[in-house]
């Protein structure tokens, strides 16, 4: 994988920065404690100051410390913490099979991070901590999506990427403060219905699975900034992506894109765009519409030419243009749009006349583009002579014998 492609992917995950940082309140003291594998836990919790009653508590171990160490942690943590303080607790990388109990009564949990462990199922007793808003759980062979997680219905961060999961609960609807969704590198052939029940949804990760394509019912998440669906098998740009209309993010790198629809001019908040390792030949010039787009990554794209015909293609241009090179040559030249207004505007028509619609879609299509911009010329800038020598003044009324 290329450099740039590493950067996006990891960019784009909703896990990556610092574990069990999520939610630190500013206004709140913060108190941070790191155990070893031969640390006295209770010793080190002393230290920690008592009289603090707002205290936002964030706990990790060392890598490997053993489900021996993990125990003692969790249990001298229920002796030592106070019932206003806000913990957060980091256990990942520990080869762990399975999560004490004793983590499971620590009822003032609110972030836990198990990622990197061996763990293949979840206790029911993980139901208790009902004050959970982050888990992650990534890079674990669970498979099955454990029952218990959805009984957490404070949570608003969910990270399960490369679980092996394939399928969700109907109970995961349940999760209905859901704001982030990492369901990256799993095997989901299909994609989960279920999610689009959770409106307040607002970054999704499915990259890295075998999806083709996205439900109608996606729609509903109209609170999605975020989505990356990049190494899939997306054959054709997903439709109902274009009706997301507050999506800041799309990741569509790493399929088998072709063709982009031009209802994706709606996105007018979209401002990062990855496209690289698709099959396009050719970007349209209306991408040059987006009003906030600011990253386009197009690379290891096999580019022939950039929205319209050109003689020659732009065989050798497009291959000394970068990313950013690319969004600045579309951005300049997505002025030849606005001729739709001078050729419209040419012509009485009504917006219904098909031979309208025939226009305004030529500005999009660069096989009629060519066409349409000689025609109009020859029409609004030398206007036709009559029979009788004299040229005719007017707007230009064309029939379908004209247009034939």
């Amino acid at each position: 994988m290329s450099a740039a492609l590493q950067n996006e992917a990891h960019n784009s995950n909703v896990s990556s920065g610092s574990p069990c940082s999520h939610f630190i309140d500013q206004e709140m003291k913060t108190t941070s404690v790191f155990i070893e594998k031969y640390d006295d836990p209770d010793g080190k919790l002393a230290l920690v100051p008592s009289e603090d009653e707002n205290l936002q508590l964030r706990v990790a171990t060392n890598y490997y410390v053993g489900i021996y160490q993990v125990d003692r942690l969790a249990k001298a943590l229920a002796r030592h913490i106070k019932p206003h303080w806000r913990l957060a607790l980091d256990i990942g990388s520990n080869e762990l099979e399975d999560v004490p109990e004793s983590v499971c009564e620590l009822a003032n949990l609110e972030e836990l991070q198990l990622g990197n462990n061996n763990l293949k199922a979840l206790s029911s007793g993980f139901a208790k901590l009902v004050a959970l808003k982050l888990l992650r759980l990534h890079r674990n062979p669970i498979g099955d999506f454990p029952e218990a997680v959805c009984r957490l219905e404070q949570l608003e961060v969910l990270d399960f990427r490369d679980c092996r999961l394939s399928s969700l609960p109907s109970s995961f609807a349940s999760l209905h403060n859901l704001k982030e969704l990492d369901l990256a590198q799993n095997a989901f052939y299909r994609f989960p219905v279920v999610i689009c029940e959770l409106r307040n949804l607002r970054g999704l990760w499915m990259n890295g699975n075998n999806l083709s394509s996205l439900p109608q019912s996606l729609i509903n998440l109209q609170e999605l900034r975020v989505l990356y669906v990049a190494s899939n098998r997306f054959g054709e740009f997903p439709q109902v992506v274009c009706r997301l209309v507050k999506l800041e993010k799309l990741g569509m790198s790493n399929n088998q894109l072709s063709e982009l629809p031009l209802a994706i001019t709606k996105l007018t908040s979209l401002h990062y765009l990855g496209l690289s390792r698709n099959l396009f030949t050719s970007f349209p010039l209306f991408l040059g519409d987006l009003p906030r787009l600011s990253t386009l990554r197009v690379e290891d794209t096999a580019l022939i030419s950039l929205g319209m015909y050109e003689n020659p293609p732009l065989q050798g241009l497009q291959r000394d243009l970068d990313d950013d090179e690319l969004l600045r040559f579309l951005q300049q030249r997505k002025e030849i749009v606005r001729l739709s207004a001078i050729i419209t505007g040419g012509f009485s028509c009504k917006d219904s006349n098909p031979w309208n619609q025939f226009l305004v879609k030529g500005i999009y299509d660069p096989r009629l583009f060519i066409f349409i911009f000689d025609f109009a010329m020859d029409v609004l800038l030398f206007q036709p002579f009559g029979a009788d020598g004299v040229r005719k003044s007017g707007k230009y009324e064309p029939t379908w014998a004209d247009s034939d």
